[in-house]
């Protein structure tokens, strides 16, 4: 488990990620969320299920930022070359 949670991070950390990866390490990681509390459950320790439930908030929380930022500045960048068009 913490195998995957260390490939996630690594995926956030890696500025050539592209948006579309991104949003598949987001979706990988809310379907591996749900299959801890699913599937693993009863097999693991109540404190350690907290502390993997943080650790994936935490990841989750920055993916979504990265997306959020990669998304604004595709935005500005289309919004400039826009204007770029008009005023020639």
């Amino acid at each position: 488990l913490d195998m995957y949670l260390q490939y996630l991070i690594t995926v956030l950390d890696d500025d050539g990620t592209g948006t579309t990866d991104l949003r598949h390490a987001l979706n990988d990681l809310t379907r591996y969320k749900k299959t801890i509390m699913n599937n693993y459950r009863i097999y693991l320790d109540e404190k350690y299920i907290e502390l993997l439930m943080k650790k994936i908030a935490l990841i989750e929380h920055e993916l979504q930022m990265k997306l959020l930022v990669r998304e604004y500045n595709k935005q500005m960048y289309y919004e400039e070359e826009n204007t770029n068009r008009r005023t020639r």
